[in-house]
Protein backbone atom coordinates (compact mmCIF):
# COMPACT_ATOMS: atom_id res chain seq x y z
CA UNK A 1 0.00 0.00 0.00
CA UNK A 2 2.59 2.42 0.71
CA UNK A 3 4.11 1.58 -3.12
CA UNK A 4 0.58 3.03 -4.27
CA UNK A 5 1.21 6.00 -2.41
CA UNK A 6 4.46 6.65 -3.80
CA UNK A 7 3.02 6.68 -7.40
CA UNK A 8 0.47 8.93 -6.89
CA UNK A 9 2.57 11.26 -5.31
CA UNK A 10 5.54 11.32 -8.27
CA UNK A 11 2.74 12.41 -10.47
CA UNK A 12 1.38 15.68 -9.77
CA UNK A 13 -2.30 16.34 -9.38
CA UNK A 14 -2.61 18.98 -12.79
CA UNK A 15 -0.25 16.41 -14.94
CA UNK A 16 -2.77 13.70 -14.29
CA UNK A 17 -6.04 16.28 -15.70
CA UNK A 18 -3.92 18.01 -18.55
CA UNK A 19 -2.68 14.06 -20.02
CA UNK A 20 -6.40 13.79 -21.30
CA UNK A 21 -6.21 14.13 -25.06
CA UNK A 22 -7.30 14.74 -27.20
CA UNK A 23 -8.10 17.94 -26.29
CA UNK A 24 -11.08 20.40 -27.72
CA UNK A 25 -9.86 23.30 -28.35
CA UNK A 26 -12.33 26.29 -29.36
CA UNK A 27 -11.57 27.44 -33.00
CA UNK A 28 -10.73 31.49 -32.92
CA UNK A 29 -13.34 33.72 -34.68
CA UNK A 30 -11.36 34.27 -38.33
CA UNK A 31 -10.53 38.18 -38.43
CA UNK A 32 -10.69 40.15 -41.52
CA UNK A 33 -10.27 43.37 -42.29
CA UNK A 34 -13.08 44.38 -43.84
CA UNK A 35 -12.09 47.44 -45.25
CA UNK A 36 -8.45 45.78 -46.75
CA UNK A 37 -11.58 43.37 -48.55
CA UNK A 38 -13.58 46.00 -49.93
CA UNK A 39 -10.30 47.97 -51.27
CA UNK A 40 -9.51 45.09 -52.91
CA UNK A 41 -12.54 44.50 -54.65
CA UNK A 42 -13.22 47.44 -55.54
CA UNK A 43 -9.92 47.84 -57.44
CA UNK A 44 -10.02 44.64 -59.07
CA UNK A 45 -13.35 45.89 -60.55
CA UNK A 46 -12.62 49.73 -61.17
CA UNK A 47 -8.80 48.80 -62.81
CA UNK A 48 -10.14 47.41 -66.04
CA UNK A 49 -12.38 51.00 -66.78
CA UNK A 50 -9.37 52.80 -65.13
CA UNK A 51 -6.86 51.57 -68.10
CA UNK A 52 -9.21 51.85 -70.63
CA UNK A 53 -10.39 55.76 -69.97
CA UNK A 54 -6.20 56.56 -69.72
CA UNK A 55 -5.64 54.18 -72.69
CA UNK A 56 -8.26 56.40 -74.59
CA UNK A 57 -7.22 59.82 -73.26
CA UNK A 58 -3.49 58.62 -74.63
CA UNK A 59 -4.14 57.05 -77.78
CA UNK A 60 -3.29 53.54 -76.84
CA UNK A 61 -5.59 52.28 -78.77
CA UNK A 62 -5.49 53.94 -81.86
CA UNK A 63 -2.96 51.20 -82.97
CA UNK A 64 -6.04 48.61 -83.25
CA UNK A 65 -8.32 50.81 -85.41
CA UNK A 66 -8.81 50.11 -88.81
CA UNK A 67 -6.64 51.53 -91.43
CA UNK A 68 -7.65 54.35 -94.08
CA UNK A 69 -9.26 53.00 -97.33
CA UNK A 70 -6.69 52.90 -100.33
CA UNK A 71 -3.49 52.62 -98.43
CA UNK A 72 -1.10 49.94 -98.34
CA UNK A 73 -1.58 49.23 -94.67
CA UNK A 74 -5.37 48.43 -95.57
CA UNK A 75 -4.72 46.51 -98.99
CA UNK A 76 -2.05 44.55 -96.73
CA UNK A 77 -5.28 44.26 -93.93
CA UNK A 78 -7.77 43.25 -96.63
CA UNK A 79 -5.52 40.78 -98.15
CA UNK A 80 -4.38 38.99 -95.23
CA UNK A 81 -8.34 38.74 -93.86
CA UNK A 82 -8.98 37.44 -97.43
CA UNK A 83 -6.32 34.92 -96.85
CA UNK A 84 -7.52 33.33 -93.56
CA UNK A 85 -10.81 33.01 -94.91
CA UNK A 86 -10.00 30.93 -97.53
CA UNK A 87 -7.62 29.18 -95.35
CA UNK A 88 -10.69 28.47 -93.10
CA UNK A 89 -12.92 27.04 -95.86
CA UNK A 90 -9.62 24.65 -97.24
CA UNK A 91 -9.12 23.26 -93.54
CA UNK A 92 -12.77 22.86 -93.15
CA UNK A 93 -13.37 20.89 -96.71
CA UNK A 94 -10.06 18.66 -96.12
CA UNK A 95 -11.52 15.99 -93.83
CA UNK A 96 -14.59 15.34 -96.53
CA UNK A 97 -12.09 15.87 -99.28
CA UNK A 98 -9.80 12.76 -97.75
CA UNK A 99 -12.48 10.19 -97.59
CA UNK A 100 -12.59 7.74 -100.28
CA UNK A 101 -15.97 6.45 -101.70
CA UNK A 102 -15.58 3.21 -100.14
CA UNK A 103 -15.40 4.88 -96.53
CA UNK A 104 -18.36 6.69 -97.33
CA UNK A 105 -20.23 3.22 -98.02
CA UNK A 106 -19.06 0.78 -95.84
CA UNK A 107 -19.92 3.34 -93.11
CA UNK A 108 -23.71 3.62 -94.59
CA UNK A 109 -23.77 0.01 -94.78
CA UNK A 110 -22.56 -0.18 -90.69
CA UNK A 111 -25.25 2.44 -89.87
CA UNK A 112 -27.53 0.53 -92.32
CA UNK A 113 -27.40 -2.49 -90.19
CA UNK A 114 -27.40 -1.00 -86.92
CA UNK A 115 -30.53 0.45 -87.65
CA UNK A 116 -32.18 -2.75 -89.29
CA UNK A 117 -35.31 -4.27 -87.52
CA UNK A 118 -35.22 -7.50 -86.35
CA UNK A 119 -37.13 -9.44 -88.82
CA UNK A 120 -35.11 -8.45 -91.21
CA UNK A 121 -31.73 -9.36 -89.70
CA UNK A 122 -33.59 -12.70 -89.34
CA UNK A 123 -35.10 -12.71 -92.63
CA UNK A 124 -31.33 -12.39 -94.18
CA UNK A 125 -29.83 -14.92 -91.89
CA UNK A 126 -32.71 -17.53 -92.94
CA UNK A 127 -35.97 -16.68 -94.71
CA UNK A 128 -37.32 -19.99 -93.37
CA UNK A 129 -36.28 -19.90 -89.92
CA UNK A 130 -37.26 -15.99 -89.48
CA UNK A 131 -41.06 -16.90 -90.99
CA UNK A 132 -41.07 -20.14 -88.17
CA UNK A 133 -39.34 -18.15 -85.20
CA UNK A 134 -41.63 -18.90 -82.03
CA UNK A 135 -41.34 -15.30 -80.32
CA UNK A 136 -38.23 -12.87 -80.30
CA UNK A 137 -38.11 -10.03 -77.79
CA UNK A 138 -38.29 -6.45 -79.35
CA UNK A 139 -37.67 -3.52 -77.11
CA UNK A 140 -40.51 -1.90 -75.60
CA UNK A 141 -40.70 1.76 -74.75
CA UNK A 142 -42.12 1.18 -71.61
CA UNK A 143 -39.62 0.30 -69.20
CA UNK A 144 -41.94 -1.13 -66.65
CA UNK A 145 -43.55 -4.03 -68.73
CA UNK A 146 -42.05 -7.44 -70.02
CA UNK A 147 -40.81 -6.83 -73.36
CA UNK A 148 -43.74 -8.41 -75.79
CA UNK A 149 -42.63 -11.33 -77.68
CA UNK A 150 -43.62 -11.45 -81.79
CA UNK A 151 -43.72 -14.15 -84.14
CA UNK A 152 -41.76 -14.90 -86.74
CA UNK A 153 -44.72 -14.05 -88.82
CA UNK A 154 -45.15 -10.98 -87.56
CA UNK A 155 -41.94 -10.07 -87.43
CA UNK A 156 -41.26 -8.71 -91.18
CA UNK A 157 -43.96 -8.66 -94.14
CA UNK A 158 -42.23 -8.95 -97.69
CA UNK A 159 -44.79 -7.07 -99.96
CA UNK A 160 -44.26 -5.60 -103.81
CA UNK A 161 -45.18 -3.01 -105.47
CA UNK A 162 -45.15 -4.80 -109.10
CA UNK A 163 -48.76 -6.46 -110.19
CA UNK A 164 -49.00 -9.75 -111.33
CA UNK A 165 -50.91 -10.31 -115.18
CA UNK A 166 -54.19 -11.45 -113.94
CA UNK A 167 -54.00 -8.18 -110.76
CA UNK A 168 -53.71 -6.00 -113.67
CA UNK A 169 -56.92 -7.77 -116.00
CA UNK A 170 -58.99 -7.82 -113.17
CA UNK A 171 -58.72 -4.46 -111.97
CA UNK A 172 -55.74 -4.74 -109.49
CA UNK A 173 -57.72 -7.08 -106.76
CA UNK A 174 -55.51 -10.82 -106.69
CA UNK A 175 -59.49 -12.64 -105.96
CA UNK A 176 -60.55 -11.93 -110.00
CA UNK A 177 -62.01 -8.73 -108.72
CA UNK A 178 -64.89 -10.08 -106.79
CA UNK A 179 -64.69 -9.92 -102.72
CA UNK A 180 -64.76 -12.57 -100.55
CA UNK A 181 -62.03 -15.06 -102.52
CA UNK A 182 -64.03 -15.28 -105.34
CA UNK A 183 -67.72 -16.10 -104.04
CA UNK A 184 -70.70 -14.00 -105.23
CA UNK A 185 -73.50 -13.37 -102.49
CA UNK A 186 -75.94 -16.02 -103.54
CA UNK A 187 -73.21 -19.10 -103.40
Amino acid sequence: MSLNNNNNNLIPNFQIKMSAFPRRVPKAVVKENVNLRRAFVGVLTASPLVVGGVGEYLGWWKKLDLPEPGTPERMLFDTQNNDIRTMRQWIGSVPSLSRTVSMIQETEKKLFQMDMSIGVKKFILDENAAKNEEGVEVDSLIFTQAPPKLKGDSLIVVTSSKKSDTEKQDGGQPDGGLKNGGKTAES
